[in-house]
């Protein structure tokens, strides 16, 4: 499926393909690291209907982590995946357009 994954370290936002699962997920947010911490902030905050990100949580323990925000969401820590989601909360493929993420996120 189709996601959106914003990159702090380089300020970059480009499309990617996961199979939804949390193992692939987490390799496309934190390939160097052995095990699966991932964190989803809810889509009221990243201010998209129906688009969750998805978040590695070693970023709130790693000290030269890079940060940004979604609309009005707070700061975000390490990368972040846009994913969609179907009426049991699963996650689905991403349909923003990558111009409308690119408007939405800030870097410092």
């Amino acid at each position: 499926m189709r996601g959106i994954l914003i990159d702090p370290f380089f300020k970059s936002i480009t499309e990617v393909t996961v199979d939804g699962s949390l193992e692939s997920m987490y390799k496309i947010l934190s390939p160097q690291h052995l095990g699966w911490h991932v964190d989803v902030v809810q889509t009221a905050r990243s201010g998209f209907d129906m688009v969750d990100v998805w978040i590695d949580e070693e970023g709130l323990f790693n000290p030269n982590a890079e940060a940004f925000k979604v609309n009005s969401s707070g700061w975000l820590l390490g990368k972040g995946l846009l994913l969609g989601f179907d009426l049991n909360g699963e996650p689905t493929g991403c349909d923003l357009l990558l111009t409308e993420v690119v408007l939405a996120v800030t870097f410092p």
